[in-house]
């Protein structure tokens, strides 16, 4: 049986049992066809296979010193950066584009990789700005 991604509009063929690990990636359009093509991720492609998994996972941590480590950056007619934000006096990271295929990120930053999460939760703090605002997650059950 080879893993089949599955986006979150799209219902699994084989429903997961509560102990399923899955693996999460985040990809944008670019990246849609090819990684619905790819077929299952071997042990070597996956990130996190050494990472002792408990609790949360933090994959950006916008105080860190390399927030954007693993991440893939894009930014044409926008930009990524880190800047404080007045309402909570702390380090945030801003991604503002003209037009949200064209100011990304995406992990991992490798697209032939995969972030090997075996977590159930996905956790994002995301400030409204009233304006556009996309995230795509794709989930493969392994």
């Amino acid at each position: 049986e080879t893993n089949q991604p599955t986006g979150l509009n799209n219902q699994l063929k084989t429903p997961l049992a509560p102990d399923d690990p899955i693996e999460v990636r985040t990809a944008n359009c670019r990246d849609c066809s090819s990684l619905k093509a790819q077929a299952a991720f071997t042990p070597e492609d996956r990130m996190f296979r050494n990472t002792f998994q408990s609790g949360f996972l933090s994959m950006l941590f916008s105080m860190g010193s390399k927030p954007l480590q693993i991440w893939d950056k894009t930014a044409k007619n926008g930009h990524i950066k880190r800047i404080t934000d007045n309402d909570i006096q702390s380090l945030v990271l801003e991604i503002v584009g003209n037009n949200i295929s064209t100011t990304f990120i995406s992990c991992p930053a490798d697209p032939s990789k995969a972030l090997g999460i075996k977590l159930p939760f996905l956790v994002l703090i995301v400030k409204n700005l009233n304006k556009y605002f996309s995230f795509e997650v794709q989930v493969c059950k392994s």
